[in-house]
């Protein structure tokens, strides 16, 4: 597993406690299965998929909204397909990106 996404679940770790005590498998942990935590997201909080990349490493980064963006998650998946929650919150608001760019 490489350094960063070690970083990136430590963060998670900390972001993940909120996450813990409502999850519905009663697990206490922001990793798992990426099906289990997608399943999660949409049957707790009707979080779907807004903005999707994949890093120079192959890592999979997801930012998950409910309608409305009422609440929001970034998740990231290994390569090997472990997922964790890297960050959540409230409101979430799209940035308007110029057809040139976003440093134009």
């Amino acid at each position: 597993m490489g350094k960063a996404f070690r970083r990136l679940c430590a963060v998670g770790f900390a972001m993940g406690v909120a996450f813990s005590a409502t999850l519905a498998t009663g697990a206490q942990r922001p990793c798992g299965p990426r099906a289990d935590i997608l399943d999660w997201l949409r049957r707790v909080h009707r979080e779907a998929p807004i903005g999707v990349g994949v890093s120079s490493s192959g890592y999979l980064i997801e930012v998950m909204s409910a309608p409305g963006g009422t609440t929001w998650t970034i998740i990231v998946t290994s390569p090997r397909g472990d997922t964790c929650l890297v960050a959540a919150g409230k409101e979430w608001r799209a940035a308007p990106v110029s057809p040139a760019g976003p440093d134009a």
